[in-house]
C-alpha cells in the first residue's frame, strides 16, 4: 500500500444508518493515500457489523472497538492509533466530497501549514446550506479567531506531529470539546490557512449530540464549562487584551446557546465572566422576547385563542 499521508478518524456510535454513506464517501476520495480509523464506541445496533463488512472490501478500513466512552475518548483513540502526516475527523453521519481531501492536502504541502480549513455545507432532510469562509492565510490568534467560524474539526487537516508536539487531545466527558482542541491548536500553531470551497457535507441529524432534545440540559451545563475553560486558558497564556477581546466575541458568537440565556440569573453568569459584551446583551434580549412569544402562544392555546 502507497505511503499513508492521511489519517481519517471516525468516531462511531449506533450510526448504523449512515455508515455506508459515509465510508463511501472517504473510501472514493480522490487522494487515496489515506487510514480511515473507525472507532466502534460500545455501539448497540448493527454499527459493528457493517464496519466489519466495510473492512473487508477496503484494506485501509481499521477498526477499534471500546466500550462507551464518548466521542472525545473515541477521537483520542484514533489520534493514539493515527500513522498519517496529516490528520482529518469525520463524524459517522457526514459525508465528504471526492476531492475533500485533495484540496485540503494540496494546501496544507503548498503552505506548510499545520491547519487548513474549507467551508462545509450544513444539511438537513429537507434542505442544504452552505457556509464558505473567506480564502487566505492568517497569523496571529487574533486573525485567527475571528476567521475560524466555529469549533468545529471535522472542515480541516490537521499536521499529525504538530498536535503531538503540542500535546493536544479532546477533553474527555464533555459535549463541544472539539471547540476547546479547535481554539487552542490555532493558538499555538498562529497561522491557518482558508481555501475556498465546501467539499464537507454536515447532516444535522436530530438524533445527534446537538440537537437530541434529551441532551438540553447537559448541553446547557457542558457549554458553560467550557466557556469556563476557555477563559481559563487565556488567562493560562496571559493573553493580550486584544486576544482575550477576540476570545469573548469568539465566546459569544458560538458558545453562548440561547436555552442558556433562558432566565435572568444564567445572563448575569454570563455577564460575570464576559463583561457587558454588545452581543451577549443582543442575545439575552432576543431570548426575553422568545420567552414572551412562548408564554403567550402557550396560554392562548390552553385558552382556546391564539395569542400574541
Amino acid at each position: 500500500m502507497s505511503e499513508t499521508l492521511i489519517s481519517v478518524i471516525i468516531p462511531v456510535y449506533n450510526a448504523a444508518p449512515y455508515l455506508e454513506r459515509c465510508l463511501a464517501s472517504i473510501c472514493a476520495q480522490s487522494f487515496e493515500c489515506l487510514e480511515i480509523i473507525c472507532v466502534n464506541d460500545g455501539s448497540t445496533d448493527d454499527s459493528a457489523q457493517i464496519l466489519e463488512c466495510l473492512a473487508a472490501k477496503d484494506a485501509r478500513i481499521r477498526i477499534i472497538s471500546q466500550a462507551n466512552a464518548g466521542q472525545s475518548v473515541a477521537r483520542n483513540a484514533g489520534l493514539n492509533a493515527a500513522c498519517g502526516k496529516y490528520v482529518g475527523f469525520v463524524d459517522a453521519d457526514d459525508w465528504l466530497d471526492r476531492d475533500f481531501y485533495q484540496k485540503l492536502y494540496q494546501a496544507a504541502v503548498d503552505s506548510s501549514a499545520e491547519i487548513v480549513q474549507c467551508g462545509f455545507k450544513a444539511v438537513s432532510a429537507d434542505k442544504s446550506k452552505c457556509r464558505e469562509f473567506v480564502p487566505g492565510k492568517y497569523e496571529g490568534f487574533v486573525s485567527c479567531i475571528r476567521a475560524l467560524g466555529g469549533g468545529f474539526v471535522w472542515n480541516k487537516l490537521y499536521k499529525r506531529d504538530f498536535l503531538s508536539a503540542c500535546g493536544l487531545s479532546f477533553t474527555e466527558g464533555l459535549i463541544f470539546e472539539d471547540v476547546l482542541f479547535a481554539v487552542e491548536a490555532i493558538y499555538r500553531a498562529g497561522r491557518i490557512i482558508i481555501i475556498g470551497g465546501s467539499g464537507y457535507n454536515y447532516f444535522s441529524n436530530p438524533e445527534s449530540t446537538v440537537n437530541n432534545g434529551a441532551l438540553a440540559v447537559r448541553r446547557q451545563t457542558d457549554s458553560l464549562k467550557v466557556v469556563r475553560r476557555l477563559l481559563d486558558f487565556a488567562a493560562r497564556e496571559s493573553l493580550s487584551a486584544e486576544e482575550e477581546l477576540a476570545l469573548k466575541d469568539f465566546i459569544c458568537a458560538q458558545m453562548v446557546l440561547p436555552e442558556n440565556l433562558s432566565s435572568k440569573p444564567e445572563y448575569e453568569t454570563y455577564l460575570r465572566l464576559l463583561g457587558a459584551h454588545p452581543l451577549l446583551k443582543r442575545k439575552y434580549r432576543r431570548a426575553l422576547r422568545r420567552r414572551i412569544f412562548n408564554f403567550f402562544t402557550t396560554f392562548g392555546r390552553k385558552n382556546g385563542c391564539l395569542c400574541f
